[in-house]
């Protein structure tokens, strides 16, 4: 993922940035890009969800490229979560990164990943029954479709306007740190052994590392 500047995937952010500052530089005819966006909600460290501040300060600095950009793919995964909090966590998500990123004239528009919950590709991949889109398996609309609806209708006339415009990560309609309610400690480490997700995988024989024929998307190589 490349949505955030100053968040755990700063070092993939700036690499994309100098890519195309390079290009750009460089009289490649590149007009626009996009961020992928598969969040986990649950996720600590490089997976942690970014703010709608970072989401926001990355397309800000494409767009002064000359770029017009997008978030080509996005979905939301849950599970991880305590039960009474996968709504919520989805609901800020969805519509609080795309509220921040309609707040910059370089954004052009958002794809989500897929239509209903019962065609993911996140049941499928993870072996879990998480449910990341706006449409339930029935194809009925999710609390989630109607927070990005409620994002969109900020935008027209005497709509409420988008409070995603700051340059902090306070919920203006908390005054608490975004995502506060939801969003997971980081896991603790044992000066010895490591932390835990890395006991995991030694415990799994999984490398952190890719290897050829290595099936794992970027997002879940550390």
């Amino acid at each position: 993922k490349v949505e955030g500047m100053d968040g755990p995937n700063k070092r993939k952010a700036d690499g994309f940035y100098r890519l195309l500052a390079d290009l750009k530089r460089n009289g490649c005819p590149v007009h626009g890009c996009g961020m992928q966006a598969h969040f986990n909600a649950a996720g600590t460290g490089n997976k942690r969800p970014p703010t709608p501040r970072m989401v926001k300060n990355q397309i800000r600095r494409l767009g002064h490229l000359g770029l017009s950009v997008n978030i080509s793919e996005m979905d939301v995964r849950v599970m991880g979560l305590p039960r009474h909090l996968r709504s919520l966590a989805q609901i800020e998500i969805y519509r609080d990164i795309l509220a921040a990123a309609l707040t910059e004239p370089a954004f052009d528009g958002i794809w989500v990943w897929g239509v209903s919950d019962k065609h993911s590709w996140v049941p499928w991949f993870y072996r879990t029954g998480d449910t990341p889109l706006l449409l339930d398996a029935s194809y009925a609309r999710k609390p989630a479709y109607y927070a990005v609806r409620e994002a969109l209708l900020a935008l027209t006339p005497g709509g409420s306007g988008l409070p995603w415009d700051g340059e902090d990560d306070m919920d203006p309609r908390t005054q608490q740190p975004w995502g506060s309610k939801w969003m997971q400690p980081e896991p603790a480490v044992e000066p010895s052994t490591g932390t835990n997700s890395q006991q995991q995988q030694q415990a799994n024989g999984a490398s952190k590392q890719p290897f050829a024929g290595d099936a794992r998307p970027d997002w879940e190589i550390e």
